[in-house]
């Protein structure tokens, strides 16, 4: 039973970290875990939260979400440290063209295919954090995407899309 132990971890990060946000929050208990093999493909964390590591501030670089326009994608996150590092998407090595703690922004490499990839971050000091973003091209999200909850039968256009885990526009040139 995670939930109970994540519940006081997260109690405690809250009282050793007053006033900060509960999005930092949550990225300091994502940023601490200690991965396991075993648990990769049976929990979101694939590991342990180590409190320790939570509340010395040794985080990894957590991504809380991946904007992309044209060849340029910015991420905006926590922990990827006040001096660069390297960023890479579908393995390939990214040209970074700003970073600070909180938000890189980076070219896609030429070559990169249309659809999820991995897009990776590794901070000055060689940890990383990553994030799956949809790459697709209009016609290929258009196949994936429903749009939730509403009806747009015969009317093409742009509609946005937001969830926690997903946020992108989503275009519809065909009904």
């Amino acid at each position: 039973m995670a939930t109970p132990g994540v519940t006081a971890v997260a109690a405690t990060v809250s009282a050793a970290f007053p006033g900060e946000p509960a999005d930092k929050i949550a990225a300091r208990i994502r940023g601490s875990v200690m991965r396991v093999s075993e648990l990769e493909d049976i929990c979101k964390s694939g590991g342990i939260v180590r409190l320790d590591k939570a509340l010395a501030g040794d985080t990894d670089p957590v991504i809380k979400e991946a904007h992309v326009n044209g060849n340029s994608v910015t991420l905006t996150g926590f922990f990827f440290g006040g001096q660069p590092g390297n960023v890479s998407a579908a393995g390939l090595a990214c040209e970074v063209a700003s970073w600070n703690d909180e938000e890189i922004t980076f070219t896609l490499p030429e070559g990169i295919t249309e659809g999820e990839q991995k897009i990776e971050v590794f901070s000055e000091t060689g940890r990383s954090g990553c994030i799956y973003k949809g790459l697709p091209s209009k016609a290929l999200l258009y196949d994936r995407l429903p749009l939730p909850g509403r009806s747009v039968s015969g009317t093409p256009g742009t509609y946005t899309v937001t969830s926690s885990e997903f946020d992108d526009t989503f275009y519809c040139n065909e009904i």
